[in-house]
C-alpha cells in the first residue's frame, strides 16, 4: 500500500506574483505620499510668504497714512513717520540678518541718525526684491507695490522676482502685493 501525502502550500512562483503585486501597490502608495509632501511643502512656503508681503504692505501702509503722509526716499530704504525701512537686497539667514528691517532711528529719520533696534519684516530664506514705492498723482498717495520671494537663488528666475519651476519647486514661493496708500486727514 502507497501512501500519498498531499502537501499544500504555494509554489514560487505563486510567491514571486504576489510579491511583484505587493511591491507594485507599495510603490503606488510611496509615490502618492512623497507627491502629497511636495504639495504641502509648497502650499506652506506659499502661506508664509504671503503673510509676510501682506504683514508688510499693511505695516508700511499704516505708517503712511497715520504719520500724515511724511515720506522720504534715503539711501538703502525709505522713511515713513519716524519708522525707518531698510532693505539689504540679501536673503534672512539664521541668525536673522539681511532682508528688510523697521526702526526708529534717535531723533527721526530726518536726523540720520543711527537706527535704534532693527525689527527683521521676513522669514528664514525670503527676500524684499526691490519695494517699489511711488507718488500717485494725487496729493498725499502713494503706491506701494512689494515683491517677496522664499527660496534660493538656484530656484529663482533670472529676474530674481519669481521661481522658474523644475526640480525643488516646492522650496520657492514668490507674492507680489499692491495697494495704495492715502493720508488721514487730521481734524
Amino acid at each position: 500500500m502507497t501512501m500519498r501525502r498531499h502537501q499544500s502550500g504555494f509554489t514560487i512562483i505563486e510567491l514571486m506574483i504576489a510579491t511583484l503585486v505587493f511591491s507594485t501597490v507599495l510603490l503606488l502608495c510611496a509615490t502618492g505620499l512623497i507627491s502629497i509632501g511636495r504639495m504641502y511643502q509648497k502650499a506652506s512656503n506659499s502661506r508664509a510668504t504671503q503673510e509676510v508681503a501682506r504683514n508688510l504692505i499693511d505695516q508700511i501702509k499704516n505708517d503712511f497714512e497715520l504719520t500724515g503722509g511724511k515720506y522720504k526716499a534715503v539711501t538703502g530704504g525709505f522713511c515713513i513717520g519716524d519708522n525707518l525701512y531698510q532693505n539689504s537686497g540679501t536673503v534672512v539667514d539664521d541668525a536673522g540678518a539681511g532682508g528688510m528691517t523697521v526702526s526708529t532711528p534717535l531723533g527721526g529719520c530726518d536726523t540720520g541718525a543711527v537706527p535704534n533696534n532693527p525689527r527683521q519684516l521676513l522669514g528664514r530664506n525670503m527676500r524684499v526684491v526691490d519695494p517699489i514705492i511711488t507718488a500717485t498723482g494725487t496729493p498725499n498717495s502713494i503706491n506701494i507695490k512689494v515683491v517677496v520671494v522664499y527660496g534660493d537663488a538656484d530656484l529663482l528666475n533670472p529676474a530674481g522676482t519669481g521661481c522658474k519651476g523644475g526640480p525643488g519647486q516646492e522650496y520657492c514661493a514668490s507674492s507680489v502685493l499692491e495697494t495704495y496708500a492715502t493720508k488721514r486727514l487730521s481734524s
